[in-house]
C-alpha cells in the first residue's frame, strides 16, 4: 500500500507544480440564429489554474510521499506492538 501512496503522491506533486506554469485551454461556444439558420462561434482562452488548487495538489502530494516513505522499526499487529503480543501469549512448557 505504501508504494501506491508514493506513486499517487509523485503524480499529484507533478500536476501541482505544472499547474503553476502551464495555462489550461478553456472552450466556450456561442450560437445565434433562428430555426432555419444558425451561426456558432467557439472561443478559446488559456488560463492558469487558481493558485489555491496548485498549492493544495503540492501539499497533498508531498504528504502522501512522506506517508509512503515512513518506516516503522517494529512490526505492528492490530492495536498491539510486537512485544506486547509476546508478553500476552502463553509460554510453551518443555
Amino acid at each position: 500500500m505504501k508504494p501506491f501512496f508514493v506513486t499517487v503522491g509523485i503524480i499529484l506533486l507533478g500536476i501541482g507544480l505544472v499547474s503553476f506554469l502551464v495555462p489550461v485551454p478553456q472552450f466556450h461556444r456561442e450560437a445565434a440564429g433562428r430555426e432555419i439558420s444558425r451561426v456558432g462561434v467557439t472561443k478559446e482562452r488559456r488560463e492558469k489554474m487558481p493558485v489555491g488548487v496548485g498549492a493544495a495538489l503540492v501539499v497533498v502530494g508531498t504528504g502522501l510521499i512522506i506517508a509512503g516513505k515512513k518506516r516503522r522499526d517494529r512490526p505492528r499487529i492490530g492495536l498491539f506492538q510486537y512485544e506486547e503480543l509476546q508478553s500476552i501469549s502463553p509460554k510453551k512448557r518443555t
